[in-house]
């Protein structure tokens, strides 16, 4: 499964809604992959989330493989891709 998502907030991809995706990726039992610029990155992986330095606009792709829990997974992080919360991010 995958799809693609572009990321909504702002200030792109900063360490909360990172953490969250972290921990929404390590809830699934398989592997959870972003591609972000032609890179790979292991989204169970904190440092690796943030390490892809995604910013506004860019565009994600989210894969994950494992049935209908693969569609669940990507999903549920294509919304913390793509939602924007106000106030909850300061520059």
């Amino acid at each position: 499964m995958e799809k693609q998502f572009t990321i909504q907030n702002p200030f792109g991809l900063q360490p909360s809604p990172a953490r969250h995706i972290a921990q929404a990726a390590k809830t699934f039992p398989s592997s959870v992959s972003l591609e972000i610029n032609g890179k790979r990155y292991d989204a169970k992986s904190l440092v690796q989330v943030l390490s892809a330095d995604a910013k506004y606009g860019d565009i994600v792709t989210v894969s994950a493989n494992d049935g209908m829990a693969a569609i669940a997974i990507v999903d549920t992080i294509g919304d913390l891709l793509t939602s924007v919360q106000p106030g909850a991010y300061q520059p």
